[in-house]
């Protein structure tokens, strides 16, 4: 049986996810029928965010559902994407939040590891400093907890004629997957290694509204931003500190890492009609080297030439050289911006740095 904490928080959590469906509601203000969208009259003070699932009810039955496009402060723009549903749309029909199919059933899941201990030597295993250390190559995966070098996925908003301090709001860092091969060098009980890394950058593709030139709440021109970023490293690692366990090994050591990351930030205006690119209003490069130092704290498991490793990578900057550039635009609303320049804008919402990190590192190796 669960007990009373874990009733309450399962509780706690069907309320959270099941609350919007039921407590949010609101009505079609019109419809346009080319482009099968509807204009509802709630917005953002309510809460109501872009990607939302909205569903239409007529005298409580539901109808059919659409996504929300655009947001303003009192209305949104469902896009609806079935012609047989927006046939059955009406002006001042209900609408509701509900949730997408399957939101909420996955989540992150951490993982703990157990000790290993040796059967037969049940109060005698005790931590002894490792044999003389044998060479290797391995090939490894890294997964960040907090990236070592980040920089921002940006969103363009529209200042429609009002003084802004800047032309972007920074939706979320941009994800990294890792990877790389290194060489291990034995040296008496002590371990010398050197390494070549890649990162893969994942930013998101971010859509928003640029302008609604014939004030019909319909916003047919977007602006569509992204920064794709590449990076190359290498490093020299010393482990100093061994501990052995039969075919399991702790190794504690520290290094040197380098890496240098190049960014492009682009932001493109386009049309719902028209596939094609605009006008392409900014463009901006960001350059950036680092050096760090490294505190590695590694898990492996020896099965005569092979074996498997585990453990953390942190990273602290000792120091870091960026180079910035950004190309004239000719947006009209730039003469909005105040108090910086474009160049400065960008690169102060790009936020591309290098700061603490902390990686998951899983690899295989042969030794020999």
């Amino acid at each position: 049986m669960r007990s009373p904490v874990i009733r309450s928080v399962w509780l706690l959590m069907c309320i959270v996810i099941l609350l919007p469906s039921w407590a949010w509601a609101g009505t079609i203000k019109k419809l346009n029928t080319p482009k099968k969208l509807a204009l509802i009259d709630e917005g953002s003070d309510q809460g109501l965010q872009k990607k939302t699932r909205i569903c239409f009810y007529e005298a409580g039955t539901k109808v059919g559902c659409g996504i929300v496009r655009s947001v303003k402060a009192k209305s949104a723009v469902v896009a609806v994407r079935s012609d047989k549903t927006f046939g059955k749309l009406k002006e001042g029909m209900e609408t509701r939040v509900e949730p997408l199919p399957g939101a909420g059933s996955a989540t992150d899941q951490a993982t703990a590891g157990g000790t290993t201990k040796d059967p037969g030597a049940a109060g005698k295993e005790s931590a002894r400093h490792a044999k003389a250390a044998k060479n290797y190559v391995a090939g490894f995966g890294i997964f960040p907890l907090v990236n070592p070098v980040t920089y921002s996925n940006l969103i363009y908003k529209t200042p429609l004629g009002q003084a802004v301090t800047s032309m972007w709001d920074v939706d979320s860092p941009v994800g990294t997957l890792g990877g790389g091969l290194e060489l291990g060098f034995g040296i008496s009980s002590y371990v010398l290694t050197v390494g070549a890394r890649t990162r893969i950058y994942r930013p998101r593709r971010i859509a928003s509204d640029y302008s609604d030139g014939d004030n019909d709440d319909f916003f047919e021109k977007y602006a569509e931003t992204v920064a794709t970023g590449s990076s190359f490293g290498a490093y020299l690692d010393f482990y100093y500190l061994s501990w052995q366990w039969g075919v399991t090994g702790l190794h504690l050591g520290n290094g040197l890492d380098f890496d240098s990351t190049n960014v492009t930030f682009t932001m493109e205006q386009k049309d719902d009609d028209a596939p094609e690119v605009l006008n392409k209003f900014y463009e901006a490069t960001s350059k950036l080297t680092a050096l760090s130092l490294r505190t590695n704290l590694i898990l492996d498991f020896n099965f005569g030439s092979l074996g498997l490793k585990f453990g953390t990578i942190f990273t602290i900057p000792l120091s870091q050289s960026p180079s910035f550039s950004a190309k004239d635009s000719t947006d009209p609303f730039l003469s909005n911006l105040q108090g910086k320049t474009l160049e400065e804008d960008i690169k102060s919402s790009l936020g591309h740095k290098a700061q603490f990190g902390a990686e998951i590192l899983l690899g295989a190796y042969f030794s020999y």
